[in-house]
């Protein structure tokens, strides 16, 4: 395990964009540790190395994920992030208590948010629906980026029309949270619903449009239809 992290770690390095990291570190409103690689090479590494993590037992690939996390840079949580995604069909219930312990211990951006919730943990909600509970709790969490979790994780199914009606329920929670990386996430998700329910979404931000930042409402009013949205807009 550590050869492999070493050689992961001279990967990256060997591709850092300085410029890139300087852009990157203005783009990011909160402190990132990053060496400065650009996301498609470190999805790129995190296929390449795949397959020397593949077919380790379950806690011995979780070990290795996380011996990979706690190395500490951004590029390299993603990593990790990327090869659960990768192994999703291997997750099964009991799994959930360790990837909702990662919200807590590991991540501290919206980016490492985002890639854990929208993929592994969305997928695991998708295939059991009965973790609501998780989201709906989180969403009352004074953790910044648990708040986010419990709208961006909710993505995934909401995109298979699964637990829709749950996240008009985290966004009710959500509506006037006071961090703007929270509305942003909750907006996105009701963006995400309005693809195949404008309707419902219209309704929703009409009834609630004193009550929504105006960021949460740009966001969730993006892709309606032209004639909705300018309502939405006049309302």
């Amino acid at each position: 395990m550590t050869q492999l992290l070493k050689d992961i770690r001279k990967a990256l390095e060997s591709r850092v964009d300085t410029k890139y990291k300087i852009g990157a570190a203005r783009y990011s409103k909160e402190p990132v540790k990053m060496l400065g690689v650009r996301a498609a090479d470190v999805r790129a590494l995190a296929k390449d190395y795949y397959p020397q993590v593949k077919g380790l037992p379950k806690g011995e690939f979780f070990e290795t994920c996380e011996s990979l996390i706690k190395q500490g840079h951004f590029e390299e949580i993603a990593i990790a992030f990327d090869w659960t995604w990768r192994r999703r069909k291997q997750l099964d219930i009991t799994d959930f208590d360790r990837l909702e312990t990662w919200i807590e211990r590991f991540v501290s951006n919206w980016g490492s948010c985002d890639d854990l919730c929208c993929h592994a943990i969305g997928y695991m909600l998708e295939q059991y629906p009965e973790l609501i509970d998780r989201p709906l709790r989180w969403a009352k969490s004074p953790n910044r980026w648990f708040r986010r979790a419990a709208a961006v994780s909710l993505i995934y199914p909401a995109r298979r029309e699964v637990l829709v009606d749950e996240a008009f329920q985290v966004a009710d929670i959500l509506i006037s949270d006071e961090d703007d990386l929270v509305r942003k996430g909750y907006g996105w998700l009701l963006k995400e619903i309005s693809r195949k329910n404008p309707r419902r979404v219209f309704d929703y931000v009409v009834l609630n449009v004193s009550r929504m930042p105006r960021v949460a409402f740009r966001y969730a009013i993006e892709k309606l239809p032209k004639e909705m949205r300018k309502k939405a807009m006049e309302a």
